[in-house]
């Protein structure tokens, strides 16, 4: 039902076209998708989601509570940093920042 409920709000937004409610793996991969919506018990647990990013690196997935009061989207963000002139101490600080600016 929670997810009757999302199709019907998307339905005509942001250019959205539910093309399935089926399995989480058959909607992923489908042609064209590009978001996957779920539930869980747990939206924290990177489990499923991580299963299906590895498969389709492009897609994004957004698991709901199964309460429907919260939500976690999941992606994979790669990312691009050029060091300039590269020694140790500028190979620490991007590493270091980077690491604490993701937590």
């Amino acid at each position: 039902m929670l997810c009757s409920i999302i199709a019907e709000a998307l339905s005509g937004r942001c250019e959205v076209t539910v093309i399935g409610h089926s399995g989480r793996e058959a909607v992923a991969d489908a042609e064209g998708a590009d978001v996957v919506l779920t539930t869980a018990t747990d939206p924290d647990n990177p489990a499923g989601p991580m299963t299906l990013l590895w498969r389709r690196p492009t897609i994004r997935v957004v698991v709901i509570a199964s309460s429907g009061q919260r939500a976690v989207l999941y992606e994979l963000c790669p990312r691009r940093r050029a060091f300039g002139d590269l020694s140790p101490a500028s190979l620490v600080e991007a590493i270091c920042h980077e690491t604490l600016a993701d937590v």
